[in-house]
């Protein structure tokens, strides 16, 4: 097997958990922006829980700004070798815009609604890498019912990157556009922190209908047990949890997605604390 390029991170960072709050902005360079925030979920089944989560159609800030008690936020940059952050295996995450490969955009960070009375989840990135912590809250329920559930309330939280948004002459980024994932027939992953306590983790692939401009989310449940891990890009399919439907599979011959996103979904079980860093990530091809 072949592989196009490798993402490196450094050791998982222990903090605190801390909520923050978002709102969206343009990253024009030079200028500070923060993530998109409080996306819809699509539902989810009741008996096994987490809903793929419908992440904003366009992500073109920043990562997030801090939250109450100094947590997280990571000012945009313009590029330059004093914005460049080196990461483990000698690539660089300039600011919050990463490359691998052909592929490359801004990453960033969204989560599910907070209710007034009710609490959400919370997510912090860790500055300079792919990192986040926060808490993934439990999906409540209605008259104490299993199928009554607010699952498209609490979907969780995403660290996402966006496939295929190019910078300009002057170093800011324009909205994310359709990747050609055509030559790839897997993607690989890995992760510092997702086993300590077990994570419910998500990959997905976001791919916009260019007819109805709707979104469709291709995802794939990620086994931190057996970590790191190779997914077949047809493994992906939408309402990917046991019991979803329809469930429609991935396929990069014709499909363009937009984004890629790691989920930390939810139950109605319990919340789930999280503290983890993408540690590698490849997109891989056949052997010739």
């Amino acid at each position: 097997m072949r592989q196009l390029a490798i993402l490196g991170v450094a050791a998982l960072t222990a903090v605190a958990l801390v909520g923050v709050s978002c709102s969206s902005d343009k990253n024009n360079g030079g200028t500070t922006t923060v993530a998109t925030g409080g996306a819809v979920s699509n539902g989810g089944a009741a008996a096994t829980g987490g809903a793929t989560s419908t992440s904003p159609v366009s992500h073109t800030g920043g990562i997030n700004a801090g939250g109450s008690g100094g947590g997280g936020g990571m000012a945009a940059t313009t590029g330059g070798a004093e914005a460049v952050i080196p990461l483990t295996d000698g690539l660089a995450l300039d600011g919050n815009y990463l490359q691998i490969g052909t592929l490359k955009g801004v990453s960033w960070t969204t989560w599910d609604t907070k209710l007034s009375g009710a609490t959400g989840s919370t997510i912090t990135q860790v500055p300079g890498k792919m990192c986040v912590y926060g808490t993934a809250a439990k999906v409540l329920c209605n008259d104490g019912s299993t199928t009554d559930c607010a699952y498209s309330t609490y979907w969780g939280v995403d660290l996402g990157w966006n496939l295929n948004q190019p910078k300009d002459a002057d170093g800011g980024v324009g909205d994310p556009q359709a990747a050609d994932l055509s030559a790839f027939t897997s993607l690989s992953l890995d992760f510092d922190g997702a086993t300590t306590p077990p994570l419910p983790l998500r990959v997905q692939l976001t791919v916009m209908d260019s007819t109805t401009g709707t979104e469709a989310y291709y995802c794939s449940r990620i086994a931190t047990a057996a970590l790191p891990q190779t997914i077949p890009l047809a493994n992906l399919k939408t309402n990917c949890w046991p019991g979803g439907s329809p469930q429609v599979p991935f396929d990069p011959a014709t499909m363009q997605p937009t984004n890629l996103a790691i989920q930390v979904f939810t139950d109605i079980g319990k919340e789930y604390p999280y503290n983890f860093c993408l540690k590698t990530l490849t997109f891989d091809t056949a052997a010739p």
